[in-house]
């Protein structure tokens, strides 16, 4: 009898485990971020992100140009921009162009955060948005 009961028990266990380990995957240490694609300029690139940055409460802490060699579009030229939120946190956003088309990605650092990946995208889309065809534009609140 008590090896039935201990056997019953063991068999529960291996069970739970192998259900647990199937359905739950191993957590990625590097955060995925967010994508979207915007319409805008090419040249309005920086002014977008510094104003959308600021909206999001980041300062750009570099901008550099990079080549992408895995993306779709051979060699694809992308603005590459590290922002440093009020909270310490750090995002890197890379938009790349293919005009009227703005691919875009943010990831924030260490662990990723969702709301400001959005943020960010949304105040740099709105901005492109208002720049896209003109010189200028007012800067909305």
């Amino acid at each position: 009898m008590h090896t039935r009961f201990s056997l019953a028990i063991l068999a529960t266990i291996l069970h739970q485990g192998c259900a647990s380990t199937a359905s739950s995957p191993a957590p990625s240490p590097i955060p995925s971020g967010r994508t979207t694609t915007m319409l805008g300029d090419a040249d309005d690139l920086d002014a977008a992100v510094e104003v959308g940055a600021g909206q999001a409460e980041c300062v750009i802490v570099s901008a550099s140009d990079v080549i992408d060699d895995t993306s779709a579009v051979l060699r694809a030229r992308v603005r590459r921009f590290e922002l440093k939120h009020i909270s310490g946190q750090t995002a890197v956003l890379d938009l790349s162009t293919t005009e009227p088309k703005i691919n875009a990605r943010c990831t924030v650092f260490p662990l990723g955060n969702a709301k400001l990946e959005e943020l960010i995208l949304d105040r740099v889309r709105v901005r492109l948005s208002d720049l896209k065809g003109k010189e200028f534009a007012p800067i909305r609140e």
